[in-house]
């Protein structure tokens, strides 16, 4: 059974968390100098919570 009330609420905000969430262009300089400090091919768990921004960045930079 769905909540159609809550479905409303993600089509409505689709666009902008869709925008929020572009990895390709959210930089956050906390995480890129973590990246930086981390050996190439180094290891990291990602636990917190979201869309996997952070993870994704972390991947692309090498990292498992």
């Amino acid at each position: 059974m769905s909540d159609i009330e809550t479905i409303k609420v993600y089509d409505t905000r689709a666009v902008e968390y869709a925008q929020m969430t572009d990895v390709e262009n959210a930089a956050d300089p906390g995480l890129e100098a973590f990246i930086a400090v981390l050996p190439e091919t180094g290891r990291v768990l990602d636990v917190g919570c979201g869309p996997g921004m952070a993870a994704a960045r972390m991947a692309q930079a090498g990292l498992r």
